[in-house]
């Protein structure tokens, strides 16, 4: 497994630790590990440990440990496999416990991810409805931009599809990322453009950079500037 990850909130946000290395963690998937903790709800016994720890990973190699402590309690658990389909569940065992327990939800699917899996991965996000301009900027001082006005949305002076800008617009402010790439890949990338989104409700753009590579595409928002991710250009 993974060295041991630690979360330490502070100031309303998540700080993680790995051995030598600290980052800032995305609250969504830390949230939803303490929903799920929190809501806990046993659906059935699994069985004695002694019996059906190898076969559900709760054994001692291959278990994940999932520790929650507040100033007034410690709690650890097992987290053994999980499984997906309509009906998610995780097979857990609590410290001490000589049963292990199968669980609502996908708790295992979130202890197994690495320390990268943990940090923020945003491209743009917020709500569209804020959004007053984007602009794409490309080499040689090449840009256009889309500016919304009395509610639709134009370039230059013409008027963009509605249906298909609110579907564009609503796409990406969903964007994200689903894995990180090496740094040093931005040392040798070549712009390919930049995106500026301009919300009223931010004091800042939210910028956005896909450079080239030889063979592939990495991207950097400005959200988190210290994720590089690699990108799918054709979406």
């Amino acid at each position: 497994g993974f060295p041991n990850i630690r979360f330490t909130r502070l100031n309303g946000n998540w700080q993680m630790v790995m051995g030598r290395d600290t980052a800032w963690a995305d609250p969504e998937p830390v949230n939803d590990v303490l929903t799920a903790f929190n809501d806990m709800r046993v659906l059935r016994l699994v069985g004695p440990m002694r019996s059906v720890a190898q076969s559900y990973n709760l054994d001692t190699l291959n278990a994940e440990h999932l520790i929650v402590e507040s100033p007034r309690m410690r709690y650890e658990l097992r987290v053994g496999k999980h499984s997906g389909g309509d009906d998610h569940q995780t097979v857990v065992n609590p410290l001490g416990d000589t049963m292990a327990y199968a669980i609502a939800g996908l708790l295992g699917m979130s202890t197994n991810l690495p320390f990268s899996g943990w940090m923020p991965k945003y491209l743009v996000n917020g709500d569209p409805a804020n959004w007053k301009r984007l602009t794409f900027q490309f080499p040689g001082g090449r840009s256009y931009a889309m500016e919304k006005r009395d509610g639709n949305w134009f370039i230059a002076n013409v008027a963009l599809d509605p249906v298909k800008i609110d579907r564009y617009l609503g796409s990406l402010a969903r964007s994200r990322g689903q894995e990180l790439t090496d740094p040093n890949d931005t040392l040798t990338a070549q712009l390919a453009y930049r995106l500026i989104v301009e919300d009223t409700t931010r004091n800042m753009p939210v910028v956005v950079v896909v450079a080239a590579l030889q063979d592939r595409f990495i991207v950097r928002s400005s959200l988190n500037p210290m994720s590089i991710m690699p990108f799918d250009a054709k979406n």
